[in-house]
């Protein structure tokens, strides 16, 4: 081989490399930081940012499972119109994902008594959150 076709060949590798390596940095999407070292502020504006947007949905599924979802979704009111609509833009194919989890669940189950006791679960744990929320409430209301 010649030099010429050596130059070309090591242009052509040199430049594909180049063009992989850019498109990685400015395309490809960095790790979610760590929810532990944020406030519910920058929680709910990394959930609204591009960022968020270009994650994978196991990532997005792993960082909004380490998140306090009902003190995001009070504080959520507060955002501007925009943000607020990017921000359940993000977090809409995720909640569906989970609703559709629990629905084939659901519908697996072969007895009316399995339907039954599933259902009930349900019922309990939405209950318990609810107790919990209002033993919060009154726990706050006693200290002020």
């Amino acid at each position: 081989m010649n030099k010429k076709k050596l130059l070309i060949i090591g242009s052509g590798i040199l430049c594909t490399i180049a063009t992989l390596w850019l498109g990685v940095k400015f395309f490809g999407s960095a790790p979610p930081p760590d929810p532990s070292r944020q406030s519910t502020d920058e929680q709910l504006h990394y959930l609204a940012s591009k960022e968020f947007g270009k994650l994978s949905e196991k990532e997005k599924s792993k960082y909004i499972n380490t998140l306090d979802r009902r003190k995001l979704f009070s504080k959520s009111r507060s955002l501007p119109a925009d943000e607020r609509k990017k921000l359940f833009k993000n977090i809409r194919p995720i909640f569906r994902m989970r609703m559709r989890e629990r629905i084939k669940s659901y519908a697996a189950l072969k007895s009316p008594a399995e339907k039954q006791a599933y259902l009930d679960k349900i019922i309990d744990r939405i209950a318990a959150a609810r107790q919990k929320r209002r033993q919060q409430r009154q726990t706050s209301t006693d200290k002020t």
